[in-house]
């Protein structure tokens, strides 16, 4: 859908558990053409009043596409506490800016109005301060092979949880009067040299007389201890529910993620689900690369709401190979069949039997609620060697 945009970043990270302060700042602009790609090729949108007669092109069908422009600004000082309970408190002040705009000459407009209610982002500006509280344990679980087979991971231990409220205000030169409130909590145990980890993570928007956004997510995830030294069973379950959705925020499912063998983005919805279950063989050495494999089901969907929720599933097999010499991320390819082939709306055709994805990075990876470090040198959950 988008690519990197450019930024600026200074500051002196929390680069050890025993340093005290942090701060830094940052600059982040992108302008783009936002696409929705199906299996490497253009979305079309074909407004729903259209009717089954009505073929593509025509002033009722239009590229999935849009104008994006975001830019932000954010500036942060950290004050971290404790030892093996650690306490970071962070204050900050920044502003975002975000415009997404449509241009369809020749459309017609009621269908460029339903393509704009249904996926396109709410422009929105935001300004004012923050305050976030981070609790963490210090403890870890050292392990080797869960996501970049023979390289050191380190994963965190115990409680992990984040508050934060995050006001902004029309006179300060926003769009609109809102608090960001963030709750997210999580906690981990070891399982001999494997983990559980479960996680719930809330975002709730009000507003002087309405909660313009809202979002739940709950996930676990389960890697289990070694199999008689030849691999691990990996399980992750994760829901994200949007009951209010002002911003118009969108969800996309299938491909090279959650739902592999269905074409890629082929779901769209404000919620999603998905369900998978991965057996992944130890790696094997071979003229210095590591080479693993992997059996998966997949399960998921994204909608919108709950009543309207189907479950989509997919089996298959893949490879994952390692080189040192260049990069700590997995090379991943996969070979996936879905279990159910729905009518793929802009051939009138069910999708393809199979899908074979070539990407790097494992298709899901542990997840968490820690807030990602600014700089790259600071300390993050999960680190290699």
């Amino acid at each position: 859908m988008r690519d990197g945009g450019t930024s600026v970043i200074a500051g002196q990270p929390l680069y050890s558990g025993v340093a005290k302060w942090s701060w830094d700042s940052r600059v982040f602009w992108e302008d783009f053409i936002a696409r929705r790609y199906v299996n490497a090729g253009e979305r079309t949108y074909k407004d729903p009043a259209a009717g089954p007669t009505t073929v593509c092109p025509s002033a009722q069908c239009i590229p999935f596409e849009y104008r994006a422009r975001e830019y932000l600004a954010a500036y942060e000082v950290t004050r971290s506490l404790g030892w093996d309970t650690k306490h970071d408190v962070t204050l900050g002040a920044g502003i975002s800016h975000n415009v997404f705009r449509t241009s369809f000459p020749g459309a017609d407009p009621r269908t460029v109005a339903s393509f704009v209610a249904t996926y396109v982002p709410v422009s929105d500006t935001r300004v004012g301060p923050w305050v976030q509280y981070h609790s963490y344990a210090k403890r870890y679980l050292r392990v080797i092979d869960f996501e970049t087979l023979a390289l050191q991971e380190d994963y965190h231990l115990g409680h992990d949880i984040v508050l934060r409220v995050h006001p902004s205000l029309r006179a300060l030169g926003a769009s609109r009067d809102v608090v960001a409130l963030t709750g997210d909590a999580q906690y981990t145990f070891a399982l001999r040299d494997g983990l559980f980890r479960v996680s719930f993570a809330s975002l709730t928007e009000p507003e002087a007389d309405r909660i313009a956004d809202a979002v739940i997510s709950p996930t676990a995830h389960l890697v289990s201890p070694s199999i008689a030294g030849l691999g691990r069973v990996v399980v992750d379950g994760i829901l994200r529910y949007r009951w209010r959705n002002y911003l118009n925020e969108v969800d996309y499912l299938g491909g090279g993620d959650r739902l592999r063998g269905y074409p890629t983005n082929f779901f769209a919805g404000k919620d999603h689900v998905a369900y998978n279950v991965e057996l992944r063989s130890r790696p094997v050495e071979l003229l210095s690369c590591q080479l693993a494999g992997v059996l998966f089901y997949d399960a998921g969907d994204a909608f919108n709401g709950m009543r309207n929720l189907q479950s989509f599933q997919s089996v298959g097999f893949g490879l994952r190979a390692l080189f040192p010499q260049l990069d700590r991320v997995v090379f991943r390819a996969d070979l996936g069949f879905p279990l159910e082939r729905p009518i793929d709306s802009s051939t009138g055709r069910p999708i393809a039997p199979l899908g074979f994805l070539v990407s790097f990075g494992q298709a899901f990876g542990v997840p968490t609620v820690s807030p990602p470090p600014v700089l790259p040198t600071g300390e993050s959950e999960r680190s290699t060697e």
